[in-house]
């Protein structure tokens, strides 16, 4: 067996997988694993996600993480569908991508992958009136996909690439420290560009097809907090040379916090921001060797003041917006945590923080 086909996946539409799952079963080269990692789905998605999955007949790697109240990050995420991974050369994709039938097959007889080679594929992305089975016909005509082209993806976009693992693991794979979206696939094409002798090829999006299947925007860029998707940015800029990274927040990741662990409980009552926010730094330096169990609930327009008292910068939004804003205060200080699991409901929050 030769290839690795490395997904992620967390809390998405059912039927978006089964059409991803459909564009697999339908390829005329069979000889690929098919990683699949259920990166900490919500439970109303697990049962779901596990019945489909039995229903394909495909060589199948589940990787299944349980519900937890961790924030997504996508380079974690394929770090460990990688490190499980059987076959010598790993494909990374997303769960929107749709494979023309053909696509393995033309790899094995058009493209010579070695270990001095990185490739990187395109796709077309699609509007919502395409009738996605007609792109797994055998008899599929490219005139019939061309009027509901919306774009393709531009050549700065690297998330589609297909990297022998021997490659992957001489930068250790992706950098973990980009959470929630962007810059972990550029990054990783930095890096590899600072390797000696590693040539970088662009398959054309007309010889080796893949679809972006539509879907509404996503939420996830919305809720960034400004400051970090800047900061995630200088990183990468600042770091370019640095071509082996640390995986410092796998463990952070992949361990789940024991039922039997011992907290000291902190329910903050929901007086004023100014607070909050003092209460919130207060018991992290407190308790600085304790594990923290800290629970509090604010208006909206407590919870924007909250925010200004920690120095995160935000728009005008919902109640969700300020509370996952909530995030950076949590990215700013969990490399001074061992774990940690956050929680967040209607108006309430709960943030587990594991010191030892």
């Amino acid at each position: 067996m030769k290839y690795s086909i490395i997904v992620g996946y967390r809390n998405k539409e059912i039927n978006r997988v089964k059409l991803f799952l459909d564009s697999l079963k339908n390829q005329t080269n069979s000889d690929f694993e098919l990683v699949f990692v259920n990166y900490f789905s919500d439970t109303n998605f697990q049962s779901d996600i596990k019945a489909i999955l039995k229903n394909y007949n495909l060589n199948l790697n589940l990787i299944d993480l349980p519900p937890s109240g961790k924030i997504w990050n996508r380079a974690n995420c394929l770090n460990i569908g990688a490190d499980q991974s059987k076959n010598d050369i790993l494909i990374f994709t997303d769960i929107d991508i749709l494979f023309e039938r053909n696509f393995l097959e033309k790899l094995d007889s058009k493209v010579e992958i070695t270990n001095n080679t990185v490739y990187y594929y395109k796709c077309f992305f699609i509007d919502n009136k395409f009738k996605y089975d007609s792109f797994f016909d055998i008899d599929f005509k490219m005139k019939n996909l061309k009027r509901h082209i919306i774009k393709v993806s531009g050549i700065n976009e690297k998330g589609l690439s297909i990297i022998p693992k021997e490659v992957f693991k001489r930068i250790n794979g992706f950098d973990e420290y980009y959470r929630i979206w962007g810059f972990e696939d550029l990054d990783l094409f930095y890096r590899m560009e600072n390797l000696k002798k590693l040539n970088f090829y662009f398959l054309s999006e007309f010889d080796f097809q893949t679809l972006h299947q539509w879907h509404p925007p996503s939420k996830n860029n919305i809720y960034l907090p400004l400051d970090w998707i800047n900061f995630m940015r200088n990183y990468m800029n600042n770091n370019k040379k640095q071509i082996f990274r640390e995986r410092i927040y796998s463990k952070k990741y992949y361990d789940e916090i024991d039922n039997n662990t011992n907290f000291v409980n902190l329910n903050l009552p929901a007086t004023s921001p100014s607070s909050i926010s003092f209460q919130l730094y207060n018991f992290i330096t407190q308790y600085s060797n304790k594990n923290l169990f800290i629970e509090f609930k604010l208006t909206k327009t407590n919870f924007v003041n909250l925010l200004n008292k920690l120095n995160i910068r935000h728009v005008n939004s919902s109640i969700q917006y300020y509370y996952e804003s909530f995030f950076y205060f949590i990215l700013l200080n969990e490399v001074n945590w061992y774990n940690y699991d956050f929680l967040l409901e209607k108006e309430k929050i709960n943030l587990k923080i594991i010191r030892n």
